[in-house]
């Protein structure tokens, strides 16, 4: 039978939608999360055959694993798959757990991206790369390397967005219009991470959409759909 891992299995709430489905096809779905068996929706349970309550915040900062509490994760890993048997897959279905996806996967020999293999996937300078290469029109951007290059950025592009080239959501996000906003910045910076500019796209024509979809395994879009936004994360946040 066809075994597969789910990270994390009980957030977002919808996740456990994909893990009835699995099971309809023939799947045995076990899962590992932070959450208490007991608070996991009662169809979830219903459709997952093991799981492990287990802390997955591995991480030590951006792009980077704490090792001792990794190491915590991978015999609890190392465990249910010795009583469950290998998976074929490891997901999450969430962004922020990309590299601890990746990670387990190339210790337990499992198909499917590994470290090396996210640099696209995780770092906002490499899919910029992608997109152009695909012929999409992006916001012009770059890697924010020195103080003098954000400042001629800014000058050619009057209003930027600088945030960090690994991280999700609006965490350590900063718009910035002025030399003033730069340099300030520049100086309280976190000197360990590094940072990716954009264009700020603003303006009563600017039109916000997402785009989210699902590839079969030969990369062509099986499903697709695009939402409409009201409002762009940065007025979201500044209230």
């Amino acid at each position: 039978m066809n075994q597969f891992l789910m990270l994390s299995p009980h957030y977002p709430q919808r996740l456990f939608q994909f893990a009835r489905y699995l099971r309809a096809a023939g799947f045995r779905v076990t899962g590992m999360g932070d959450a208490v068996w007991e608070q996991l929706q009662a169809d979830l349970r219903a459709n997952l055959s093991a799981y492990r309550q287990i802390d997955l915040g591995c991480y030590s900062g951006k792009g980077r694993f704490d090792e001792g509490r990794y190491d915590l994760l991978y015999r609890a890993t190392a465990s249910l798959i010795a009583e469950q048997g290998r998976p074929g897959w490891i997901e999450s279905f969430n962004e922020y757990w990309l590299p601890l996806e990746a990670r387990l996967r190339l210790e337990f020999n499992v198909p499917g991206p590994k470290p090396d293999d996210l640099e696209w996937m995780i770092r906002k300078s490499r899919m910029k790369e992608v997109f152009r290469r695909a012929g999409a029109t992006v916001a012009p951007g770059e890697l924010a390397v020195e103080l003098d290059r954000v400042l001629e950025f800014l000058d050619r592009e009057q209003t930027i967005i600088i945030k960090p080239d690994i991280g999700v959501g609006a965490s350590d996000t900063h718009r910035i219009g002025s030399p003033e906003e730069a340099r300030r910045f520049w100086a309280e910076r976190d000197p360990g991470t590094r940072y990716f500019m954009e264009r700020f796209i603003d303006g009563p024509d600017r039109e916000l959409v997402s785009y989210d979809g699902l590839c079969d395994g030969n990369g062509d879009v099986v499903f697709a759909t695009v939402h409409p936004c009201n409002e762009g994360l940065m007025e979201i946040v500044a209230g």
